[in-house]
């Protein structure tokens, strides 16, 4: 996974050719039993992002298919198990980025 750097929002924001991009962001943990509770939070921003492109007048058949890829990485256990001190998920119409946010 790729840490967050200028060319790659670059590349995700002017070359996706999208009027929109969601964006989360979340804390993650790197071992222990939080490991386990980090797939829930994640999957409780992409319900409150489901809520809000809804709220912006999009149709649930739509935000089904937006949705669709960054939940296939709830069913992935070795990617949440691999964590660092963060996640940033970007996804405009075309493809998803996940990103690592490492704190120094």
């Amino acid at each position: 996974m790729d840490r967050i750097t200028m060319d790659i929002l670059r590349q995700i924001f002017l070359d996706s050719h999208s009027d929109w991009c969601v964006s989360l962001f979340m804390p993650t943990h790197r071992a222990g039993r939080e490991t386990e509770q980090d797939p829930i939070r994640f999957k409780n921003l992409l319900r409150e992002a489901e809520e809000r492109l809804m709220g912006k007048g999009l149709r649930s058949p739509e935000v089904q298919e937006i949705v669709k890829r960054p939940q296939l990485l709830l069913q992935d256990q070795g990617f949440w198990q691999r964590q660092s001190d963060g996640l940033a998920v970007f996804f405009p119409k075309t493809h998803t980025a996940f990103l690592d946010c490492q704190w120094p």
